[in-house]
């Protein structure tokens, strides 16, 4: 009888199905770190997420459903109905979002987390180990979702995008002398720059190299809450010291 989370492949044309359990190396999914990074290598191959309970019946879930991961308890949504009935949502629900059926949500320790949204060319059956992110959608892509651990994995992930990013170090060298000022209001930062102890301001740069401060796309990066909650961006959200 099969139980618990599994990752299923279906092969129309040879009517096959491809089963992955969560203790199948190398793309495992037997703990919450290991499914926020490989759930979306399975999603850009055409690998959807079920849930058959915990043992007892071996029954398909649908709907809002608690799953059991390495020992946590995290919330899922999958499919009621249709073609894709019992598959993990990847997308929006009632304002609220989803890979793989895992709801996207901050630990109650960091309050808030940003989200990456990419759209990535699909792989057909093959789950590979990297994703090819491009910008045009159509047929052969799809779209997934990150988890980004803390400051750092945004500001690497966005540098990796060609975005441009000023830090307080930057702000305070000779470069940025007499500038500083006016960069920090034009991204809607309301304090003087030495009242700032750490800061991080996103834009690009022109052919002369003067920045211009530009708020991130929020439809490729978004902050959510503890509850799964998307925050806009005109919100003030605060996390510990100010």
């Amino acid at each position: 009888m099969i139980d618990g989370l599994k990752f299923i492949y279906e092969d129309k044309d040879a009517q096959s199905l491809t089963v992955w359990a969560d203790d199948d190396d190398p793309y495992r999914f037997d703990s919450e770190d290991d499914f926020d990074d490989n759930a979306p290598l399975y999603e850009a191959a055409g690998y959807y997420c079920y849930y058959f309970g915990d043992g007892d019946d071996g029954a398909m879930r649908t709907n809002k459903s608690t799953v059991e991961i390495d020992g946590e308890n995290f919330n899922f949504y999958f499919e009621k109905s249709g073609g894709k009935k019992g598959a993990g949502l990847t997308g929006e629900k009632d304002d609220k979002f989803y890979q793989s059926g895992k709801l996207l949500k901050a630990d109650s320790d960091d309050k808030y987390s940003v989200v990456q949204r990419q759209l990535v060319k699909k792989t057909d059956g093959t789950i590979n180990s990297e994703l090819e992110v491009v910008t045009t959608k159509d047929s052969t892509t799809t779209e997934v979702y990150n988890m980004l651990d803390d400051v750092d994995e945004l500001l690497s992930v966005t540098k990796d995008a060609g975005i441009e990013i000023l830090t307080i170090d930057d702000l305070n060298s000779s470069a940025y002398s007499g500038k500083a000022d006016s960069i920090l209001k034009a991204a809607n930062i309301n304090k003087d720059l030495e009242d700032l102890r750490e800061v991080y301001i996103f834009g690009t740069k022109d052919e002369n190299g003067n920045f211009k401060a530009s708020e991130l796309n929020t439809k490729d990066y978004f902050l959510v809450n503890t509850s799964g909650k998307v925050l806009d961006s005109k919100g003030r959200h605060k996390d510990g010291s100010d």
